[in-house]
């Protein structure tokens, strides 16, 4: 989970890690990849529940040379998370206007001709 705003300076309960970096955005793509998933299936035969910091410590990760670099693609990939929520929302809202437009036919208050 990327933790922002309020929780910053914070601790969390027991069985929690909190891996804090300047490159935040691009690490939690990471954690959401298949380069991540596979070393856990692999290595640990676990769910992510299971990770020790020792676990995570060893981790082979692609890390950009420059920071700019690892900042450009987090951007890509937040403004993709961002079009794909859109597309989400688009997707709930019509999914009630037919569920209204099923109400009203399948009762007869709308007539077809």
């Amino acid at each position: 989970s990327l933790i922002k705003g309020r929780a910053i300076n914070q601790t969390f309960g027991a069985f929690m890690s909190i891996f804090r970096s300047p490159i935040n955005r691009y690490i939690i793509n990471l954690f959401q990849s298949k380069i991540i998933k596979t070393q856990i299936n692999e290595y640990l035969g676990a769910t992510i529940n299971q990770i020790t910091n020792k676990s995570l410590n060893s981790f082979i990760i692609p890390l950009p040379p420059t920071l700019a670099e690892q900042e450009k693609i987090a951007e890509v990939l937040s403004d993709m998370d961002a079009e794909i929520e859109k597309i989400e929302s688009k997707i709930e809202k019509y999914k009630y206007i037919k569920k209204g437009m099923m109400q009203k036919l399948l009762t007869g208050q709308l007539r077809l001709v």
